[in-house]
């Protein structure tokens, strides 16, 4: 089994909700083998089945994590089952337009052109599987407190420029007008902020590396006070855990509860400032049921 797999399945022992993003999908140290595969290939008998065949075994062995015994429950943003799914088409539109062979080709070559096909074949039909399971566990919501959470992350992100434009959908890129990282930063404040339980989040995307670690220290910064205080006092009794896959195991990288933030700092910035602040004041306006 992937290791991926045996440390993700070990955090849903420990864990009461646990986002999960497109890194998490695709086999340790896999993450653009792929695509370049698919590109570099005429036909189907160029490709390498053991490369397809190590995708398949990895959603193979995945899929029953989706429902594990555990009271663990796994959270996929709609943004992210998405991204799955259109990396998924583009690699099954791009293997459907190859020809099986070249012309002329031995009964030998025709032969193994078909066992390859069905190997991709199979491979096409447990991501169909794997998306499908996807979508049964979408964190969903249409509360504006969410909403207003996803302004902040914006606005940090394009003043502060926390990202960068790398991904491991398939060894798909990341679509520049994506703001999936920013959503998920939002919906695991959301969840500290409004859920039952304290969640967690694994990926192997270092743009979160700066996402979490800028964004919960500025927001807590006490020129925001009084509007911060629910988000303050969750961040420390109901805190967010963030697992950083690293290529060779999944650790914990932060837990809020225990990060060292300095709620004094000068913003110097006072657009940007008095913009967050606006939001801020908007944010503690709402006044809506807890999920």
């Amino acid at each position: 089994m992937d290791r991926k797999i045996s440390d993700i399945s070990r955090i849903l022992e420990i864990e009461n909700h646990l986002f999960l993003d497109n890194c998490c999908f695709t086999p340790t140290g896999a993450g653009h083998l792929l695509l370049k595969e698919i590109h570099k290939s005429k036909y189907y008998i160029d490709f390498n089945s053991e490369i397809f065949a190590q995708y398949s075994q990895f959603l193979y062995d995945f899929i029953p994590l989706f429902d594990h015994g555990n009271e663990c429950e796994i959270a996929i943003l709609p943004e992210v089952s998405r991204e799955f799914l259109d990396a998924r088409k583009i690699i099954s539109k791009l293997i459907k337009n190859k020809p099986l062979y070249p012309r002329g080709a031995s009964f030998k070559l025709i032969k193994e052109s078909v066992e390859s096909k069905s190997s991709i074949k199979f491979f096409l039909d447990l991501s169909k599987q794997f998306s499908d399971k996807l979508s049964e566990h979408l964190f969903e919501t249409d509360d504006p407190r969410y909403t207003a959470l996803c302004e902040m992350i914006y606005l940090l992100n394009e003043v502060f420029h926390l990202k960068k434009r790398e991904d491991n959908r398939f060894g798909e890129h990341k679509i520049h007008e994506s703001d999936t990282d920013e959503r998920i930063v939002a919906a695991l404040y959301y969840y500290s902020m409004f859920g039952d339980h304290n969640p967690a989040f694994i990926t192997g995307d270092t743009d979160f590396i700066g996402l979490l670690s800028v964004s919960s220290e500025i927001l807590r910064n006490n020129v925001f006070y009084p509007h911060n205080i629910h988000f303050n006092e969750s961040l420390y009794y109901n805190p967010f855990k963030f697992y950083f896959d690293d290529g060779k195991d999944i650790k914990l990288r932060l837990n809020s509860k225990e990060a060292n933030t300095d709620h004094n700092f000068i913003i110097k910035n006072k657009k940007f400032k008095n913009h967050l602040l606006t939001l801020w004041e908007r944010f503690s306006t709402y006044n809506m049921p807890i999920m």
